[in-house]
């Protein structure tokens, strides 16, 4: 830390901007934050990371103080990308950045996060949100997050609308999936691969690699009686009786014939035949035999226990190992007509923040901005969590020591190196994590209801080793 008669570099490093680059003054006044005093070192996750004790709230025009807010959403225990997601973001706000934050809760879907970004007090209710209660948002964040394109439309004309910073790095996919031991069972036999639809072909007698139906256990199973499906357009005629004879398993028309040669299919609910997946067994020729579970318990028990194929999405907390099938590319006028046989969508994953994010710490837009997370990262994020049912901070604090270069890969603001940083802090800093000298540059510009905030370019190596200089 810097003695008390001697100042932080800070002001004489803004001084030199006009040397290394323009920068266009703000239009709105640069906000106030509020820090702690000195404290003794604390532990943190990050090399030279900041500590609780010196880091500061939000404060917006009026006053008010408040921590960054970051909102999770998932839809059941399994689904948990967007709990690793919010750990990662949250734990580089705190300590690359030096801000208090704080989780102010959890949805089911996307759409409820929304809400909590245009400061809506009761965001589970779509009738009734109240919104425009307040004139600001303890919501700041939400990060994994898919948005329907109608409710983001919708959200664009309201006041405050929220702000979409980019991609996560990843997209989620619903899907079909084989289980690793029948993937490697195949290709010890050197057969065609499983995860490939062609590999499936009854002709490729897929079956040998897989589980027999009477394996299973039908008490973990559902009445297929509750989900016959009409299939005539695909030239199914079989009656419920004769394509479901044992009331548990669809089987498709390539095992019908024979139930000893259809490959086990699982899905995670019993009430529906999922069409996806009947009409690919029917017209690519895939022996298949459907069912559908109790519940989610019993699902991840079947596929657990069962070398099967499975209804299920990427990336997840479970299964991170089993194989995706691939079918024909996504054609998105063919689901327009019901037409399932080719691969399913995939969906576009978001950051999103609030509209006032921007105004009061620009920094930390920009790093969530800066922050992507490619599918094999989250992969890695969700099977550690899954392994050791450790929490999710230290699975971030894990992940974000094995992974160097992504925590190099950041924008990190010159103007938030923080004010008790000593000039030591700053090149080991430099060393460890951003690897300045070779150049990075850092530009942003963020439009917002108050205009345009630019930042200009700043090499920041160059600004550090003149913050060292004049220190």
């Amino acid at each position: 830390a810097f003695p008390a008669n001697q100042s932080s570099p800070m002001p004489r490093l803004l001084s030199l901007l006009p040397i290394f680059g323009a920068a266009t003054v703000p239009t709105v006044p640069w906000p106030r934050t509020e820090t702690t005093p000195e404290a003794t070192p604390e532990a943190t996750c990050l090399p030279n990371g900041i500590g609780a004790s010196k880091r500061r709230n939000l404060v917006n025009a009026d006053g008010e103080s408040y921590p960054v807010g970051l909102w999770k959403t998932s839809f059941d225990n399994y689904g948990q990308t967007s709990y690793a997601a919010t750990a990662v973001v949250q734990l580089l706000m705190e300590e690359l950045l030096g801000y208090n934050t704080r989780e102010t809760g959890t949805g089911t879907w996307e759409v409820e996060g929304l809400y909590r970004l245009l400061g809506c007090t009761n965001p589970f209710d779509a009738d009734s949100p109240s919104c425009g209660e307040r004139d600001y948002t303890d919501t700041h964040v939400l990060v994994d997050a898919y948005m329907d394109p109608a409710e983001w439309a919708k959200s664009q004309v309201l006041p405050g609308a929220p702000v979409r910073l980019g991609s996560m790095g990843y997209e989620y996919f619903d899907g079909q999936f084989v289980s690793e031991a029948a993937f490697d069972a195949a290709v010890a036999k050197g057969a065609s691969p499983l995860n490939f639809y062609k590999g499936l072909d009854v002709r490729q007698q897929p079956w040998r690699y897989f589980d027999e139906i009477s394996s299973v256990n039908t008490s973990r199973l559902g009445s297929c009686g509750n989900f016959f499906l009409n299939l005539t357009a695909w030239g199914d005629f079989a009656t419920l009786h004769s394509s479901c004879p044992d009331g548990y398993f669809w089987l498709s028309p390539a095992c019908r014939s024979n139930s000893s040669q259809c490959i086990p299919y699982f899905s995670p609910f019993s009430g529906w035949l999922d069409p996806m997946i009947a009409q690919k067994a029917i017209v690519w020729n895939i022996p298949l035999a459907i069912a559908g579970s109790n519940n989610l318990n019993d699902f991840e028990k079947l596929v657990k226990a069962h070398r099967c194929i499975f209804s299920w999405q990427q990336p997840s907390s479970l299964f991170g190992t089993a194989h995706h099938i691939r079918f024909p590319s996504h054609e998105a006028a063919a689901y327009a007509i019901r037409n399932y046989t080719t691969a399913e969508p995939p969906y576009p994953i978001s950051k999103f923040v609030s509209h006032d994010l921007p105004i009061l710490a620009p920094a930390l837009s920009r790093l969530v901005a800066s922050i992507q997370l490619d599918a094999k990262m989250m992969g890695r994020l969700l099977r550690e969590q899954n392994r050791t049912n450790a929490t999710w901070r230290d699975v971030a604090c894990k992940f974000l020591k094995a992974n160097p270069k992504f925590v190099r890969s950041l924008e990190i603001p010159s103007e938030n190196m923080h004010k008790n940083t000593s000039s030591k802090d700053f090149q080991d800093a430099s060393s460890e994590f951003q690897e300045f000298k070779g150049g990075k540059e850092f530009s942003a510009s963020f439009m917002t209801g108050y205009g345009v905030l630019s930042f200009g370019t700043l090499p920041l190596a160059s600004l550090f080793w003149s913050a060292l200089l004049v220190s």
